[in-house]
């Protein structure tokens, strides 16, 4: 593995790492909540739904859990030799894209393109 793709490995793992301790406080607060709300009286003052309360907690999780995907075919690809590659075209993608996107598959052309199938589709 060539040396700028082992700082790209590291700061993929790295990443990863973080978005794991995003997931487990989310579950650890979303457990913590949950077991106040079992041992709170029914005493009518707090109407907060819990669901606001757990929804930013939940879309944090889903969110860390989509992008930990990402990091991981992106390490995948490393090591397979295709990272950098599109897996649409073929072509290679930026290194501007690949710095500000790091676990992008997909070169800029055929990203747009991609949205704008999706879009359509809507």
């Amino acid at each position: 593995m060539s040396q700028e793709y082992q700082k790209v490995t590291e700061m993929l793992e790295k990443r990863r790492g973080e978005l794991s301790g995003v997931i487990k406080r989310a579950r650890e607060a979303l457990r913590s909540e949950q077991e106040r709300d079992f041992c709170k009286p029914l005493d009518g003052l707090d109407l907060t739904p819990s669901s606001v309360v757990h929804e930013p907690l939940i879309k944090a999780a889903e969110i860390a859990t989509e992008t930990i995907k990402e990091i991981d075919v992106a390490l995948a690809r490393i090591k397979e030799g295709t990272y950098g590659i599109c897996a649409d075209c073929g072509g290679k993608i930026s290194p501007r894209r690949l710095e500000a996107l790091p676990f992008t598959v997909f070169c800029i052309d055929c990203k747009k393109l991609k949205e704008i199938k999706t879009s359509e589709e809507v």
